[in-house]
């Protein structure tokens, strides 16, 4: 059963998607395209919020930096493969209540500037 904490998570792929949404128009057809940017905002979305990492067992633990660095997210932000060829996470996650402000930053980051 998972923890408490686990709980207070949401999907890592889920939180780009949002990002996604927010960001681009119009959409790609491709789905290659589609998981590429989502990657590119689940890194963006890593800068600002803590990332954690469920085990099978629902155990988490958070990512930190050196391994962020030592890795990317693929496959739409739904994993996290290291260089080294250590075994990649699959279950990425991040705190529901650091979602809103992630997203919001990830968005403002890649949006174009407004002209009055």
């Amino acid at each position: 059963m998972p923890s408490q904490e686990a709980a207070e998570l949401v999907s890592l792929s889920w939180a780009a998607f949002i990002a996604y949404e927010a960001l681009v128009t119009p959409k790609p057809q491709a789905d290659a395209s589609r998981r590429e940017v989502l990657d590119l905002l689940a890194l963006g979305i890593s800068l600002d919020a803590p990332i954690y990492a469920v085990d099978k067992q629902g155990e988490m633990r958070r990512l930190d930096a050196i391994e962020l660095a030592s890795g990317c997210f693929t496959a739409g932000a739904a994993r996290f493969e290291f260089h080294d060829g250590r075994p990649a996470l699959n279950d990425l996650r991040i705190r529901i209540s650091e979602l809103p402000m992630a997203v919001r930053k990830v968005v403002a980051l890649h949006s174009p500037p407004r002209t009055t």
